[in-house]
């Protein structure tokens, strides 16, 4: 993060200002850089909560997933990071993604390809409200991309295990009950599925404190999620 990021957050910090209060009101534009898309370009949407955004990864944003999967994708295609700290896909819990500004951003972006990978948070103790009701808000979410006139191909990811509980992040939970829950949306609303936790399990040197990747992780995110893409169009 640049100083031209660095002292306005430090401002809304010494003011005693909550970035949420800023953010909802549209003043942390810096903090979500976005790109303009051109009319000739696949448009690349990837949604998400602080794994997505690429909290911790440095230098960021280039090493965040979604930049270094535009860096992958390459001429052709403009990739945008939609990610949101702390969010859940449960309506449930304290902050669903659905009722940020962000995600209805993510809508007017009229993407041509989504990616979704939305569930660490739900696994909190104050969040989780059981599997079916986690199935529900993902599908939920899913038909609002459907609803698209640019009807988006969906890719429908299971979040990364976690290797502490930090946060109040129930590792077991990612991999008992969610994984399996995100295999059911993505099977119920016919989109395809994304088994990120597999292809980052067992690989704790990938995670800086344990639940949020670090810049090898979020590589490795990439690289996945651009294999699928290509294996798509394929």
């Amino acid at each position: 993060m640049n100083w031209k990021t660095t002292i306005p957050l430090l401002g809304f910090a010494a003011a005693g200002l909550s970035l949420r209060h800023y953010y909802k009101r549209g003043a942390l534009f810096f903090a979500h850089p976005m790109k303009e898309p051109r009319s000739d370009e696949v448009w690349v949407a990837c949604v998400g909560d602080s794994i997505t955004y690429g909290y911790g990864v440095k230098p960021w944003p280039e090493a965040s997933y979604p930049a270094r999967l535009g860096a992958l994708l390459g001429e052709g295609y403009c990739v945008n990071n939609f990610g949101f700290s702390g969010r859940t896909a449960g309506e449930y819990g304290g902050a669903p993604y659905t009722r940020e500004k962000l995600f209805q951003k993510s809508l007017r972006f009229h993407p041509d390809i989504v990616v979704i990978m939305l569930g660490t948070n739900d696994t909190k103790t104050v969040n989780w409200n059981g599997s079916d009701a986690y199935i529900e808000s993902l599908c939920s979410i899913i038909r609002a991309y459907k609803a698209l006139p640019t009807k988006p191909r969906i890719f429908l990811a299971s979040p990364p295990p976690a290797f502490s509980s930090r946060f109040d992040i129930h590792g077991e939970l990612l991999r008992q009950e969610l994984r399996p829950a995100v295999m059911a949306a993505a099977e119920k609303e016919n989109v395809d599925f994304l088994d990120l936790f597999t292809v980052l399990d067992g690989h704790p040197e990938w995670f800086f404190d344990g639940v949020h990747p670090d810049a090898d992780g979020a590589k490795v995110i990439a690289e996945t999620v651009f294999h699928c893409i290509k294996e798509m169009e394929r």
